[in-house]
């Protein structure tokens, strides 16, 4: 693909994308629409939120030996009583199924919302029918993704656990954790940052080019070599917006007497009242791409495809019924 030469921007595009947000919900306020969106939101965003747990304590080769003693015990004691591996193993399996469940509608609905956003229509059934085969690909990327996240996770804990044994003791030293902190660090922001490219560029890219997800980030590969410090950049400024969310999301909560919390965590409920941040959220990667190339201007291409479709029907209705027929052209990322 031709390389557009133009300033990068980040401010830009947010404003844009904020402007497009009050045009959406708010010019007129629609609480149906609000409500249509949200839900949209919130199915896109199941499993959107993962959270780690920090280690407490000394990790060394005598507490970790004590561990693996007590841990001994208890699975021992569990396959004294049959009943429990049969219990354990059927709320492994209903786990599993129900995060592949969610990843399989979340991987859907992310293109049905940001259909809506793009088009600034509310609508579910139609765009969940025709966007099936995106939503399967998407699914089975995000899959292979979430397998490499865990072996990565698990790959970081054996270390941890053989260093601990091999370091007798010594493993709070500086030689032992700078390196594993360094390790731990770099593969915790190249996860984040494959995860955020998803959510913002991969997925626009695969909605706008009719291309599937391993395509679609090979495209989006092409433009990364070419812009590697606005991309990298665009990340941290993400990072600062989110920080700037969460405060004013503080903010209300506590001057709601934490009544703004408890309606925040409630499922589907809180994605509809924070409803402004996820549209924004979601026209920022697409109107940060427009700007490196037109072709990847999505909003351009729906302002272009509803006045085809309104030429086509005023022509309808003049008394030639072909002109509604014709499609708007695709979106093509050729050269």
């Amino acid at each position: 693909m031709e390389t557009r030469m133009t300033t990068i921007g980040y401010s830009g595009p947010l404003e844009r994308a904020w402007q497009r947000m009050r045009l959406i919900l708010f010019s007129p306020f629609d609480l149906g629409k609000w409500i249509v969106l949200g839900f949209t939101a919130w199915l896109a965003n199941l499993l959107g939120g993962f959270g780690g747990a920090g280690f407490k304590g000394n990790l060394n080769s005598e507490n970790l030996a004590h561990t693996c003693r007590e841990s001994g015990s208890f699975i021992t004691g569990i396959f004294d009583h049959w009943y429990w591996i049969v219990l354990g193993a059927v709320a492994l399996v209903l786990l599993v199924g129900f995060i592949l469940l969610c990843l399989c509608l979340s991987s859907r609905a992310k293109f049905v919302f940001l259909d809506n956003v793009v088009h600034d229509r509310a609508q579910v059934a139609e765009p969940w029918k025709r966007y099936r085969d995106a939503g399967n690909s998407l699914f089975f990327w995000r899959l292979g993704f979430l397998l490499v996240a865990m072996l990565v996770f698990v790959a970081l804990m054996g270390g941890m656990a053989g260093l601990s044994f091999l370091a007798r003791g010594r493993i709070t030293s500086p030689a032992f954790l700078l390196p594993l902190g360094l390790v731990v660090v770099i593969s915790a922001v190249i996860l984040a940052y494959v995860n955020l490219y998803l959510e913002n560029f991969v997925i626009p890219i695969m909605y706008g080019f009719d291309l599937p997800a391993t395509e679609a980030w090979q495209l989006f590969l092409e433009w990364w070599k070419r812009n590697t410090g606005p991309f990298l950049v665009y990340g941290l400024f993400v990072l600062g917006l989110s920080i700037l969310v969460g405060i004013t999301i503080l903010v209300v909560g506590f001057a709601t007497c934490c009544v703004g919390f408890f309606l925040m965590m409630l499922p589907f409920v809180g994605t509809v009242l924070t409803l402004p941040i996820w549209v924004t959220y979601r026209a920022l990667g697409v109107e940060f791409l427009a700007q490196m190339d037109p072709r990847f201007d999505l909003f351009a291409a729906a302002i272009a495809q509803a006045a085809a479709d309104t030429n086509g029907a005023k022509t309808v209705l003049d008394g030639d019924d072909t002109g509604g027929e014709t499609p708007p052209p695709p979106i093509t990322p050729g050269p």
